[in-house]
């Protein structure tokens, strides 16, 4: 079963956030587990166009200043993790990202990171102004039709991860309960 958004309440962040949590959807398991990734596969595809547009570099991309100002960071950086000729580095969060072992806390990475604000702050102002921009654009209604492949919970999967991350696709109404409740939403429609 299949359903559209168009002109639902659906905000860009909405948006977003059920093109993360399927994306996150891995190993689904049991009889109907063909079903559930159909429907999650399909959903995905549909949803890619709208989701690449939203992407935050593509509305707003990144000017050759502001590049040069994330390469010159990325080497300050990298100065601060050295120890004894080799780059550290260490594994954070969840998914134990790699990440370079600065101590951001160090007086003289603060001095010298203060000096490269102060050297691109027109640049660091403009990307603050768009992300500014880009978090109002999150909270307004998607004007893209997002079309959704909705599977019956008798066939959701069992796993917490797996369902939390399902949880926009899974039906929770019987059908013929939904069919009143489009039925009804339909005449308030017309009336309107």
């Amino acid at each position: 079963m299949t359903k559209t958004s168009k002109g639902s309440s659906l905000r860009n962040r909405d948006v977003l956030e059920i093109w993360n949590r399927l994306n996150q959807v891995k190993g689904v398991e049991g009889d109907n587990a063909h079903k559930v990734l159909y429907a999650k596969n399909r959903s995905i595809d549909n949803m890619k166009l709208a989701v690449e547009g939203m992407a935050f570099d593509k509305m707003f991309p990144k000017s050759k200043k502001f590049e040069e100002y994330e390469k010159d960071l990325r080497a300050l950086m990298e100065k601060y993790a050295t120890r004894d000729g080799k780059v550290q580095t260490k594994k954070v969060g969840k998914e134990e990202t790699e990440t370079l072992d600065v101590d951001f806390g160090s007086l003289a990475f603060r001095k010298e990171r203060d000096l490269l604000e102060k050297k691109f702050k027109v640049e660091l102002d403009l990307r603050k102004e768009q992300g500014e921009k880009y978090d109002d654009f999150l909270l307004e209604t998607s004007k893209d039709e997002i079309k959704l492949f909705f599977i019956p919970l008798s066939i959701a999967p069992t796993t917490q991860e797996a369902f939390d991350n399902l949880f926009p696709l899974i039906k929770m109404m019987p059908e013929d309960l939904e069919k009143q409740w489009d039925d009804l939403f339909d005449k308030i429609e017309v009336l309107e």
